[in-house]
């Protein structure tokens, strides 16, 4: 918009600011108090001066420059200041219908009503990602363990600004696997997720089971556990029915003695076969959460091949996050072979990837080749109607995959499941943009 600032300089003189070179504008007379009144607050628009002097912008009479200046050669200022005095009374009439109602905001959508309901948890998240500045230094061990599987294991604790300690589990002081925060009492705060691809896989993973219509609380698959702080959220926050598997005994121990995974809830069970037996046949009412130590890829062959046979569970949901000691996910877990016995067991899919593309280029099997072989696996694993699809996580260089065996799930569907479950307070964050968050239906 042009724009002339007619300024109160002095009680009889307005400055101007149109002309380039700010001259003052002697006003008196009976137009005094109809200028002032036009001016308002000090601004009169070039809009409002048109329509004051019956004059359209670039006409002949009130010429502008793309530059907002007037043309001086053409009309002076004091030119301009008599088209103004001979409307002045018009202007000030238009200026007080203009100023009778206040400026109001337009009033927002019904979607955009809902989403600025969950904006207050992006700051009162326990697990929020500024207070990354709490656990991200080099705290002091509290455990420390050499493993065959991930290398050396350390925990190390680091105090929390608002009572309590982080707990955080590296693998060769490299990869970090997972942070937890305890409370003062030394008990876990189940709604801190302090990773970022933490939060996307437990809102995609939760999302996609409710939009498929799964029952709730649903049962879970995780396969990893880390610290414990997914399978704990899951237990916790949804009340969900979850066998958690851990292949590395060390980081077991980690979790149980330095980072407030109950030890009971670590099953007995030796071997993959027995381990899913056990997860099949044993009470889950007072127990949600179960941890086994045996490998995840045999577990769900094991799982599989009970279910065959009509004695073993179907999954709502798995969740995979799974990484050796140089922070990569083991070839296994993304082969065709485990993802037809991964199809078998659970109603969707979800694991987290690193992915080495910049968060404003698209993932693809070329620059992404990890995420385009799972994809493929995936796709024939889940069977002739499967979708696979992916979102990318907001804090870093993480990529969430997700599949089904009905095709990949409407972004709108999800949305609506992450707001339902947000009302509920299943979530301490945002999970609405977290569903949706660059999303790429692979195809």
């Amino acid at each position: 918009m042009y724009a002339l600032h007619l300024q109160p300089a002095a009680t009889t003189s307005f400055k101007c600011m149109g002309t380039g070179r700010g001259q003052l504008l002697k006003i008196s007379g009976p137009h005094r108090d109809a200028c002032a009144g036009a001016a308002g607050s000090g601004f009169v628009t070039s809009v409002a001066l048109c329509a004051a002097v019956s004059v359209q912008q670039g006409s002949k009479r009130v010429p502008f420059h793309h530059s907002r200046r007037w043309r001086r050669r053409q009309h002076s200022s004091r030119q301009i200041a008599a088209a103004v005095l001979q409307r002045l009374p018009a202007l000030s009439a238009w200026h007080g219908r203009r100023s009778s109602s206040p400026i109001r905001r337009p009033a927002l959508e019904p979607f955009q009503q809902k989403d600025l309901m969950f904006e207050h948890l992006e700051c009162s998240d326990p697990g929020r990602s500024a207070l990354r500045v709490e656990w991200g230094g080099q705290g002091e061990i509290v455990f420390e363990e050499a493993s065959s599987a991930s290398g050396v294991v350390r925990v190390y604790e680091a105090q929390a600004a608002e009572g309590g300690s982080w707990r955080r589990l590296r693998f060769n002081d490299r990869t970090e696997q997972s942070v937890v925060l305890l409370s003062a009492d030394k008990l876990p705060v189940t709604a801190a997720l302090p990773f970022g691809y933490l939060k996307t896989l437990a809102a995609v993973g939760t999302c996609t089971a409710r939009a498929l219509g799964r029952p709730e609380p649903p049962r879970a698959l995780c396969i990893g556990v880390g610290g414990g702080a997914l399978p704990r959220w899951l237990a916790g926050s949804l009340g969900a029915t979850v066998d958690a598997v851990e292949l590395d005994s060390a980081v077991l121990r980690a979790a149980t003695m330095s980072m407030g995974l109950p030890a009971d809830i670590v099953s007995s069970e030796s071997g993959a076969t027995a381990c899913a037996a056990d997860a099949a046949t044993g009470d889950r009412h007072a127990d949600k959460l179960r941890v086994y130590c045996c490998d995840g890829i045999d577990f769900v062959r094991a799982v599989a091949a009970r279910k065959v046979a009509g004695a073993a569970p179907t999954y709502d949901m798995a969740i995979i996050d799974v990484f050796d000691g140089s922070g990569d996910t083991p070839a296994a877990f993304i082969s065709e072979e485990f993802a037809v016995a991964l199809g078998s067991i659970t109603a969707c899919a979800v694991v987290n990837l690193t992915c080495p593309v910049p968060m404003w280029e698209d993932a693809h099997e070329f620059n992404s080749p990890q995420a385009g072989e799972l994809a493929g696996a995936w796709k024939s694993g889940f069977g002739p109607s499967a979708g696979v699809w992916s979102v990318r996580v907001p804090e870093g260089q993480n990529i969430v995959m997700a599949a089904t065996s009905m095709g990949t799930a409407p972004e709108e569907f999800l949305e609506k499941e992450a707001r339902r479950a947000a009302e509920e307070g299943c979530f301490a964050f945002d999970p609405v943009r977290r569903v949706a968050f660059r999303r790429k239906d692979w195809k």
